[in-house]
């Protein structure tokens, strides 16, 4: 209007406040009102916004990196290499490690890589299990390089022994056969390792020779010429906290580096004269020596191999017969995968050294796995868009915003009698009786009329009214009723519904949640999706919440005044329309108005609701189970073994000396509760979901258990008889274990120390006997975890009550350097550990590798000590029974087994702590709506149209004796009306007007 004269359907009767957005969008269309189309466009964009909003991060596992140094905690001793002394390869430590992993698949020690390269150890005490420890460290490996060669038969030389051996007065040398009475077998084979030196050259080579006889005539023979090469690397190596972690490595390119350490060119030929086996007594077979590996099992061809023990070596470490190493290229090939991974143990156990203190901290960093809060892409976008049309908005309203002259906000009802008084009589002429007539007869009455603001830009409001009067038959009879539909009972009721609806809604979608671990499974493809269906609710909820509270707040004027005569204050200068929430809140106080200010909280509890709606519902690992089917592929033979095949016992002691040493895991499908069948590793990848996934297999179980253990009452005199007790050369500590030879299952432990000034007098000792060793089977839940091609065992069922199926025996300290075939295997305390003060055979070695923590004194409490023992004899039976009671199952005879699959899925779940919060937040809203509606509760029959237009309002104040009163014309700021207006009540309402007729509307009451 203040642009010129303007139709009254584009001014007068214009509402964009008390309808719906869809026509109050096609009705700026219509106009080309383009403000309020952008205006409009900017809300919505917000309402968008404010839905994507509550899903912009979220919480997903996430790999987290951050900066650390790390000690350095083994290192490489170069001093050792320079002045390499090949006794210390006596200690066969190295030796057990290597045929453990080879023969029994064990484990290689943790800081050795698949490639056998030995990495330099390091760590840090400040880090969980879930870390990995990033840094790059040096690594060394070695090889060998095989030429090769031919040999040929050299003739026989007799050669006197040395030292004479009565029964054989001659041995052979190289090709050497010695014709002693006919004592070659039919077939033969001969082989050696030397060192060889080229005529007129400094370097040597070692030479591997096979040769292959019949009846002392050379036939055949395979040989080749090796060298060891040794090499440094820098490795990116990023490793677990423990040794039951996996180590991953990655050579730096182009870090490789050879080392040349002369010291180390006969490295193989000390391999094999540090591994010779004992005399071969009382045959009638050529070989000079035992097997020295033979505790690893048998290799077919021993007994007719006069041979060195390199040969023996690689033939049990690859799995070989002496007859396939006849081929040349199998030769060299398992010469030099067994020198590359012998030599790996070997720097482990003898080369490597604990780095100095002073040693420069490793740079590196720290991985861990977390739950972190992270963006989602598709919310960011959407709020972008979203924000950058609301800066498009505000720009483009900018530019075009309505200039108007008004000198205070015309949304009061007393502010548009100020603006109507100045042009009472022209404003009242035009719209005389449109307050008593519907929306669409005030339409036709006033189709031709126009409106706009004086030329003069005063405060006056010019009305011209057209020529056209309307049909008479159009009138209304009586005068219409109007209430927003929101404010009918049936509304107000449902909306109660609604909010009581929603609160408990929350509490059965929470508690479903909790029975069911969420309610869907969280999937990359519909993690937007649902995310949005929360906020979308409130935002819907929240319009008619936002209508509602909006409805009651600026018709309360309206539905005052009709209760009874009101002050201006809550009455005609109560204006609510324009205020945001927070004024609403102060104006509704200031005003005294209880109806305006519960809406103003209703307003200023649905932000809050919008935010806590964002932690509703989130992706969260909770525990899923489902049932499987899978069988078994292996069972085990419960008849009792041979136990006169003493060759096949010892490897398990010393496998297990080597898994205490060097913590490394059982075989596979073996635990220390008892040996597990098998299952299909296939089928076991097809159920894991992740690394975190656990199977409960019902599968049979075989154990050994050591049994009917009692403290034996002897002093130490009567142990001394009976048992004879082997004391340290120092003060210190001795143990020992006695098996009963003429009862192989009774078992006899003795353990104790020395006065602390004389090794040779006891201070305590305790002994304990157990009298069965038995073996027995049953079918147990079996919990396995699955990753990385490796089955780990995580808990086995205890054992029911099962009947035993027979004995076994556990073996003697099965030292391979002091075998003795005719008095069996005989104790050495230095397989392990050289320390005077100690004085342990095998077992009591492993009992307290596998105790490091315990102190030593505390195994003098039989209680403890047949714990100790009983845990090793029992994992000494897993293995034993594991790698020589399995047998396999055909696959026609493998029966299916369900099994339990748990595991931990990403799933949509409902959050306890914001459903509490919107419950109390939703009890808020419906306590002060119910509060509205105890203070409005007449409604209806108050109003004949919406009072949003300016035509509506002025059509309640037309000849009245409100807009005649002379000091409203006097009124030149907004502040001055409450001045005016301080002295007079207000009502609404039929009444008489000035000039003596009826009229409805609002007026001044006359009668205070």
């Amino acid at each position: 209007m203040s642009r010129g004269p303007t139709p009254a359907e584009q001014s007068w009767l214009l509402d964009y406040v008390g309808v719906n957005p869809i026509l109050a969008v096609w009705t700026a269309f219509r106009y080309r009102h383009f403000v309020v189309l952008l205006t409009t466009l900017g809300l919505w964009s917000t309402a968008l916004a404010g839905i994507v909003a509550t899903s912009l991060v979220q919480i997903e596992d996430s790999v987290h990196t951050t900066s650390a140094d790390f000690n350095l905690a083994t290192t490489l001793n170069r001093s050792l290499l320079t002045e390499f002394d090949p006794s210390i390869l006596a200690a066969k430590q190295y030796v057990s490690s290597y045929l453990g992993r080879q023969v029994l698949s064990l484990s290689r020690p943790y800081w050795t890589t698949e490639d056998n390269i030995v990495v330099e150890a390091f760590g840090s005490s400040s880090v969980s299990e879930a870390e990995r420890l990033i840094a790059q460290t040096n690594g060394y490996s070695a090889g060998l390089e095989c030429t090769p060669v031919t040999a040929s038969y050299g003739g026989n030389i007799s050669i006197p022994a040395n030292p004479p051996v009565p029964f054989l007065p001659n041995a052979y040398a190289i090709f050497v056969d010695v014709d002693a009475g006919g004592c070659q077998v039919p077939d033969c084979y001969v082989g050696r390792v030397f060192n060889h030196t080229c005529p007129g050259s400094s370097n040597y080579t070692t030479a591997v020779v096979l040769a292959y006889t019949q009846n002392f005539t050379f036939i055949s023979a395979s040989a080749a010429e090796c060298s060891p090469t040794y090499s440094q690397y820098l490795l990116d190596v990023s490793a677990s906290p423990s040794s039951s972690g996996q180590l991953d490595s990655s050579i730096v390119s182009q870090s490789s580096d050879s080392l040349m350490i002369d010291e180390l060119h006969g490295m193989l030929q000390w391999l094999n004269s540090s591994n010779s086996g004992p005399p071969k007594a009382n045959t009638v077979t050529t070989s000079e020596e035992l097997d020295p590996f033979f505790a690893w099992g048998l290799v077919q061809n021993t007994t007719t191999c006069d041979c060195d023990p390199w040969l023996f070596l690689i033939a049990h470490a690859q799995g070989l017969e002496i007859s396939d190493l006849m081929v040349r290229a199998t030769l060299i090939n398992a010469s030099a995968q067994s020198f590359t991974g012998v030599f790996s143990d070997v720097a482990q156990t003898l080369l490597m050294t604990t780095a100095p203190s002073s040693a420069a901290p490793l740079s590196g960093s720290i991985q861990e796995a977390t739950r972190r809060l992270v963006t989602r892409p598709t919310s960011i976008r959407i709020v972008q868009a979203t924000m950058g049309v609301l800066l498009a908005v505000v720009i483009a309203v900018y530019l075009l915003r309505p200039i108007t002259s008004l000198p205070m906000d015309p949304t009061s009802i007393a502010a548009q009698a100020v603006l109507m008084s100045s042009n009472h009589d022209e404003i009242s002429w035009v719209i005389k009786d449109t307050i008593t007539q519907t929306s669409a007869e005030t339409q036709i009455l006033l189709k031709d009329s126009w409106f706009c603001i004086s030329e003069q830009r005063e405060l006056r409001i010019s009305a011209r009214r057209g020529t056209s009067s309307p049909d008479a038959s159009a009138r209304s009879v009586k005068a219409p009723v109007w209430r927003p539909a929101i404010l009918h009972p049936v509304f107000k009721i449902s909306l109660v519904l609604i909010l009581v609806g929603s609160v408990i809604g929350l509490e059965m979608g929470l508690r479903r949640s909790q029975r069911n671990n969420g309610f869907a499974d969280s999937l990359p493809s519909n993690q937007d999706l649902w995310t949005y269906a929360a906020p979308a609710y409130l935002f819907v909820l929240g319009v008619f919440l936002s209508s509602y509270a909006f409805s009651v707040s600026t018709l309360e004027p309206f539905f005052a005044m009709h209760r009874s005569p009101q002050p201006a204050r809550t009455s005609v200068r109560y204006s609510p329309a324009t205020k945001t929430d927070v004024e609403l809140a102060v104006h509704s106080l200031r005003s005294r108005n209880v109806a305006g200010f519960f809406c103003a909280a209703i307003m200023l509890t649905i932000p809050f609701l919008k935010i806590v709606v964002s932690g509703l519902f989130v992706a969260a690992n909770e525990p899923a189970e489902k049932i499987a089917l899978m069988a078994a592929t292996t069972t085990f033979n419960t008849t009792a073994p041979d136990l006169g095949v003493v060759s096949e016992l010892p490897k398990q002691i010393l496998a297990l000396s080597q898994i205490q040493k060097y913590l490394l895991p059982l075989p596979p499908w073996t635990a220390p509760a008892g040996a597990v069948a098998e299952v299909d590793s296939t089928r076991l990848l097809q159920v894991a979901q992740s690394p975190s996934t656990t199977i409960t297999i019902p599968l049979e179980v075989m154990r050994a258990e050591l049994g009917d253990c009692s403290t034996v009452a002897a002093p130490v005199d009567t142990l001394q008889t009976q048992f004879g007790l082997f004391l340290p050369t120092s003060p210190g500590w001795f143990g020992r274990f006695y098996p009963e030879l003429t009862s192989p299952s009774v078992s006899t432990f003795i353990y104790g120390r020395t006065q602390s000034t004389n090794a040779s007098e006891v201070q305590d000792v305790t002994a304990i006997q157990c009298l069965s060793y038995t073996v027995s089977m049953s079918t147990e839940n079996v919990t396995v975890a699955y990753g990385n091609s490796t089955t780990k065992i995580l808990a086995v069922a205890s054992a029911p009550q099962t009947t035993a199926l027979y004995n076994i025996t556990f073996p003697a300290d099965p030292s391979p350097e002091t075998v003795n075939t005719e008095a069996g295997l005989t104790p050495d305390p230095s397989t392990f550990e050289s320390n005077s003060s100690l004085a342990f055979d095998t077992v009591f070695q492993i009992m307290t590798l596998k105790n490091t923590s315990t102190p030593l004194e505390s195994f003098l409490e039989p209680g403890a000590l047949t714990t100790a023992a009983q845990a090793i004899f029992a994992t000494y039976g897993a293995i034993y029974t594991s790698l020589n009671q399995r047998i396999s199952i055909p696959a026609a005879s493998q029966d299916s087994i369900e099994v339990t699959v748990e595991y931990q899925q990403a799933r949509v779940v409902q959050a306890e702590g914001p459903t509490r919060i919107l419950q109390a937040l939703l009890g808020c809203i419906l306590a002060f709506g119910l509060a509205t509606g105890l203070v409005v509760r007449q409604t209806n029959n108050v109003l004949t149209k919406p009072p949003y237009s300016i035509g509506a309002t002025m059509g309640l104040l037309a000849d009245s004796a409100f807009v005649e009163l002379e000091e409203l014309q006097k009124v030149g700021h907004e502040s001055d009306l409450d001045v005016v207006l301080e002295p007079y009540l207000f009502q609404l309402g039929w009444g008489n007007n000035p000039k003596g007729g009826m009229r409805f509307g609002v007026d001044i009451v006359t009668d205070h």
